[in-house]
């Protein structure tokens, strides 16, 4: 009979065992299956660890689940950013707690890292420091570093609190297991949240550039713009992505960008277009830096565009052009700008062979209309003179204000015979000097207006630009000479009077300082040979060039405005000579 009622008792026994053996296996498998579920089904960090936190106290019975981060000995504080502990315990519902390392945390942590499966802490393993009863009454804990893919390690645990409890192999396996899977939701949380960041940020940088940007794929269609493309071409709600943008610009718009992104593709690199393209506020010039998008197999998917509106830059540049190049005034080019046109025109003389011929015209009286009526009286005649020298010429001839009252017309393509251009040059001269023969009429005044003008004629690369301004001012200067109102050609003789003139010009303030300038005295008499005077006579006596006449010097003097300096000396000379008389 003791014998049954033994062997019914260990069959008993045996059932219990299984049935508890069955209950743990159930338990192990509904924390998984519950752990895996929320690893699934969270949408973030934060909800996935205070669930599964959550699960833990119920899975373990114990008081606390926490996790640190990072799981790092050499970090200054234990950071410890998401924990759940049963109310009535230091701690319940701090989350982001921060700690300092102290030495049992870093031998803690480091034997966490250095162990691949958990650590229990209890009577019949590792003794559980004093402070850690003390401050937060812990009885035991069960803890393990878990390895994301992403960043530093992190250290799991749980604590329980008040009474002990051993931990069994049971719960160090389920410990293990489920720590493994919140590490796999660990690596895909933070990856995402990695992916989104990066998103964000690219958002960011896209959304708050002044550049338009847009992606379009190989086949033309947009995959991504930015607000400010968006804002420039009038992208509403987005409705060029996932269409080939003829919905805003027009087929030739979108055949010039096809065809520029055509050759990124084909030399895979980028590249920089000047397009003109229609935005909400009109047509603009943008400078587009396109760019091959490769992907992981390098091959190129789509191209990437990063639009600059350089219209105003080229406004800009066009109008330092038209300052640097043009007369403000009449808008006509100036002395740089038709210096190129002629250096242009003298070689198509040369590939022709036909002459071409400068006109110098030079307004008479100017200076005269200036200092008497006004700079605004004088602005009018100019603007005048220029409307009627361009009526003049035809198309293909250019006239220029190259000086206050100084225009010059560049004559092209005229006959191959050089008497034949003569007389082509003489017809347009008499035209241009009987056009401007007429009066100007000012509020209460009248000018007469007349011009002198030089010409010369070039046939291909005999003279240079320069020489040839040179001789047409040297025939400009004779017609002055001459009595104004009338045209002069150039001859050679006439470069050698110019020199001289220059020269003698030149040297007048040196010929003052260095007294080489004479005065001779023409006594004055009374009816009665009485002298009661004397007039001064001033000579130039030049160390090379010998005596000069004062009919050379003193226009000279008085056109470069020397000739107040030199009215000065005479008079310092005469008062001296009076001195010595007395």
């Amino acid at each position: 009979m003791i014998s049954n009622n033994k062997r019914t008792t260990e069959i008993e026994a045996s059932h219990r065992r299984i049935l508890l053996e069955h209950a743990e296996q159930k338990r192990i498998l509904q924390g998984i299956n519950t752990v895996n579920n929320l690893v699934i089904n969270s949408t973030s960090i934060n909800e996935m660890l205070d669930q599964i936190l959550d699960e833990f106290l119920q899975l373990f019975t114990c008081q606390r689940a926490w996790l640190t981060f990072p799981c790092d000995p050499q970090a200054e504080f234990l950071l410890v950013p998401k924990e759940k502990t049963v109310p009535q315990w230091p701690g319940a519902g701090i989350d982001n707690l921060k700690l300092p390392m102290d030495d049992f945390s870093k031998s803690v942590i480091s034997e966490a890292l250095a162990n691949n499966h958990p650590i229990a802490y209890d009577s019949q393993k590792r003794k559980i420091h004093r402070s850690m009863t003390e401050v937060f009454g812990v009885a035991s804990q069960l803890l393990m570093a878990i390895y994301p893919k992403v960043g530093k390690p992190w250290l799991l645990g749980i604590h329980h609190c008040g009474q002990e409890h051993i931990y069994t192999e049971n719960d160090i396996d389920l410990f293990n297991a489920l720590g493994g899977r919140l590490a796999d939701g660990l690596s895909s949380m933070l990856s995402e949240q990695i992916t989104q960041q990066s998103e964000a940020l690219q958002r960011a940088l896209l959304n708050n550039t002044n550049s338009p940007i847009a992606i379009r794929d190989l086949a033309g269609k947009y995959l991504l713009t930015n607000r400010k493309f968006n804002e420039v071409f009038g992208n509403v709600n987005d409705c060029l992505i996932g269409n080939d943008g003829r919905s805003i610009f027009s087929q030739a718009d979108c055949q010039l960008m096809d065809f520029n992104n055509a050759q990124v593709v084909l030399q895979q690199r980028s590249m920089e277009f000047e397009e003109r393209l229609p935005t909400v506020n009109g047509i603009k010039t943008f400078l587009s830096s396109t760019s091959p998008l490769f992907d992981s197999d390098n091959k190129i998917y789509a191209v990437c565009t990063i639009a600059t509106d350089i219209t105003a830059r080229l406004e800009a540049e066009k109008e330092i052009y038209r300052l640097a190049h043009y007369d403000d005034l009449t808008q006509l080019p100036n002395r740089l700008k038709i210096k190129k046109e002629l250096t242009t025109a003298i070689e198509q003389s040369t590939q022709s062979r036909k002459f071409g011929a400068l006109i110098y015209a030079d307004l008479d009286n100017f200076k005269t209309l200036n200092d008497t009526k006004g700079h605004s009286y004088g602005d009018m005649l100019l603007k005048e003179t220029a409307r009627i020298l361009k009526s003049c010429i035809s198309a293909q001839d250019l006239v220029a204000r190259i000086g206050g009252d100084e225009f010059l017309i560049i004559l092209q393509q005229l006959d191959l015979d050089e008497q034949a251009a003569l007389d082509e040059v003489s017809v347009i001269a008499n035209r241009v000097l009987s056009s401007l023969q007429t009066v100007f009429v000012g509020d209460d005044f009248q000018h007469h207006v007349t011009a002198s003008l030089g010409i010369t004629l070039f046939n291909g690369q005999q003279q240079s630009a320069e020489e040839l301004l040179k001789r047409v001012d040297a025939a400009t200067y004779m017609a002055k000479k001459a009595g104004r109102n009338n045209i002069q050609y150039f001859d050679p003789s006439l470069q050698q009077q110019l020199e001289y003139r220059a020269r003698i010009a030149s040297q007048i303030l040196d010929a003052i300082a260095e007294d080489n300038f004479e005065i001779y005295y023409q006594a004055q008499v009374d009816s009665v040979a009485k002298v009661i005077g004397a007039e001064a006579l001033i000579r130039w006596n030049h160390p090379e060039l010998g005596m000069i006449s004062p009919a050379d010097f003193i226009p000279l003097a008085e056109e470069n405005d020397s000739i107040i300096a030199l009215g000065n000396w005479v008079m310092l000379q005469g008062c001296r000579q009076l001195v010595l008389w007395q």
